[in-house]
C-alpha cells in the first residue's frame, strides 16, 4: 500500500500538475484535467483514511505518529505556500 500511494503521489506531482499548470483554465481541456485530478485525490484520500492511518495506528508508536503528523503538517503547509 505504501508503494502505491508514493507512486500516486509522484503521478500527481510529475505529470498531472504540470499538464494542469500549463493549460489554459479557460479551456475544456483544464475542466476535463481538475476534473481527473479531483478523482485521483479523492480515491487517495479514501485509501489513507479507510486503510493507511488505521494500520499506522496499529503499527506505530505515539511518538512516531506525533512525528508522522509533524511531517505532514509541514508538507501541506509547503505545498499551500507553493499553490498560492
Amino acid at each position: 500500500m505504501y508503494h502505491e500511494a508514493k507512486q500516486e503521489h509522484r503521478a500527481v506531482d510529475s505529470l498531472v500538475l504540470p499538464d494542469l499548470l500549463n493549460t489554459d483554465p479557460g479551456s475544456l481541456e483544464f475542466a476535463g484535467r481538475i476534473k481527473v485530478l479531483k478523482e485521483l485525490v479523492e480515491h487517495h484520500i479514501e485509501e489513507e483514511e479507510e486503510e493507511m492511518f488505521k494500520d499506522a495506528q496499529e503499527l506505530l508508536s505515539a511518538e512516531q505518529l506525533e512525528e508522522l503528523g509533524e511531517q505532514m503538517k509541514q508538507k501541506k503547509l509547503k505545498l499551500m505556500k507553493r499553490a498560492a
